[in-house]
């Protein structure tokens, strides 16, 4: 008597081709998840806007002999303390200054130089980048909210002699072609 093997060949290739699609399956959900992590962080921290940021950043550090770092740091900490918002926008042009914008020393300079990197948006907050979701409307872009959240940090408290919390800070900005960078300031 002959077997019949004609139903064991159909199990077999059902079974390698269930694996052979799962694999295929999982391969296509992690290279997507590439693709997407490329392009999104392709819009964020690219090279020349980092260099774009950090020309800003010394700007804001030396201009008014430190001063103008000075003045953000204690706005922003009042603002903190006050609970009202969790962030500065420096105004990036010499317009009227608002509630939650802070105005510029050498306002024409720093419009110069914001206008050559082409800036829409300069953020000035704490290093962990921490905002309220009432502070997000202030923001106007939720992809610019979205690049916010991205931002990963973790930072160690650091204490002053007499123990008191001393923070870093960071500059966030939002560029006119919708792409973002940040740098920390360190205290």
């Amino acid at each position: 008597m002959k077997k019949r093997e004609k139903g064991f060949m159909l199990v077999e290739t059902l079974v390698v081709s269930t694996l052979v699609s799962t694999v295929l399956i999982a391969l296509y959900v992690q290279f997507n998840n590439i693709v997407n992590n490329f392009n999104r962080d392709f819009d964020y921290n690219s090279i020349g806007n980092l260099y774009a940021t950090q020309t800003i950043k010394k700007f804001i550090l030396k201009d008014a002999d430190g001063n103008f770092y000075k003045n953000l740091k204690t706005e922003l900490e009042k603002k903190i303390s006050d609970d009202k918002f969790y962030f500065l926008e420096i105004a990036p042009a010499c317009d009227g200054v608002d509630e939650y914008l802070y105005s510029i020393p050498n306002c024409n300079i720093f419009s110069e130089l914001t206008s050559f990197y082409q800036v829409k948006k300069i953020i000035f907050t704490r290093e962990s980048a921490e905002l309220k979701e009432t502070d997000y409307p202030l923001l106007d872009s939720q992809n610019f909210v979205t690049f916010i959240n991205s931002i990963r940090n973790d930072p160690a408290p650091m204490f002053d002699d007499e123990f008191k919390q001393i923070y870093n800070y960071r500059i966030i900005i939002e560029f006119e072609n919708n792409e973002y960078a940040t740098l920390i300031i360190a205290n």
